[in-house]
């Protein structure tokens, strides 16, 4: 093919038709354009499908990773509903009782284990797009912010947790100073009722008429203090962790769900997955 263009050059020069020449040049020359315009243009939509088809398969996988958040959230939200519930119960008993009414295993029972459990979230998805640098494929605006924002919220709710284990951390010595946990049965209690107490997955427990809780409350075992100021202290401080729990499981928890959700319904039109099932596609 280039020695039949050669042929027709040299024809065109050697005839002295200079200007046909030229026009054939300048033809040929946009040919060549042409040419490489096609193959760019090529290039680039095996390029845009190659990302497309990464990008359908990191939003599936990020789908999978927000519905795995979401059940986690839930979770600690009633674990949360639960620890709350107790310590208001605490604040009203002991308000509404004098002192020597009170009962030692009734203030056990909604003082145990005020702690949850930190939050697992799943981010394999988020770390992969960091680190390959496919979040500049994201080209909707909107769903880019969505995804940034709800990383840095997941970051907000880990660093919530922080300071509220250190909460906890200072209202068990007051416990400790009001609460007498000798009893004989106290090793049953940890793995039967008071493991049942804080167990999230158990429906509101009525632990007043557990067995153990029976056997413990026949031992009338009193409050290591008489001192009321412990019991305001301890109150106090009951007052100020549930505030900030209620916080948690009143705004920060439904505004993290409902922003996965989001996450979720964007995702699915972005990427047109309506039609395909989540658990079809997993990214290694």
């Amino acid at each position: 093919m280039l020695k039949f263009f050669k042929r027709i050059r040299k024809r065109q020069i050697h005839q002295g038709r200079l200007k046909n020449y030229l026009l054939y040049a300048v033809g040929e020359i946009i040919l060549v354009v042409i040419g490489i315009l096609l193959a760019l243009q090529i290039n680039n939509w095996n390029t845009e499908r190659v990302e497309q088809d990464q990008m359908q398969e990191f939003a599936t996988a990020m789908i999978q990773d927000l519905r795995a958040d979401i059940y986690e959230t839930e979770l600690r939200q009633r674990q949360m509903e639960k620890i709350i519930m107790r310590m208001d119960s605490a604040r009203t008993l002991i308000n509404q009782s004098n002192m020597s009414d009170l009962q030692n295993i009734d203030l056990l029972c909604l003082t145990w284990n005020l702690y949850y459990r930190p939050f697992q979230w799943k981010r394999k998805t988020m770390e992969q797009l960091k680190s390959s640098a496919s979040l500049r494929f994201i080209r909707n605006n909107t769903l880019l912010e969505l995804i940034g924002e709800y990383d840095s919220f997941t970051q907000h709710l880990d660093e919530d947790f922080e300071g509220d284990l250190a909460r906890v951390e200072r209202i068990e010595p007051l416990i400790l100073g009001v609460v007498n946990m000798n009893y004989s049965n106290i090793t049953d209690m940890r793995v039967g009722l008071l493991r049942t107490i804080s167990d999230e997955s158990k429906d509101d427990f009525g632990f007043f008429d557990h067995p153990e809780f029976r056997e413990a409350q026949n031992q009338g075992i009193p409050l290591l203090t008489s001192n009321q100021v412990d019991l305001d202290l301890l109150i106090n401080n009951l007052i100020s962790l549930q505030f900030q729990y209620e916080i948690r499981a009143n705004l920060e928890m439904k505004k993290l769900k409902s922003d996965a959700e989001n996450l979720i319904e964007l995702l699915t039109q972005e990427y047109e997955l309506e039609n395909m099932d989540p658990e079809s596609k997993n990214l290694n």
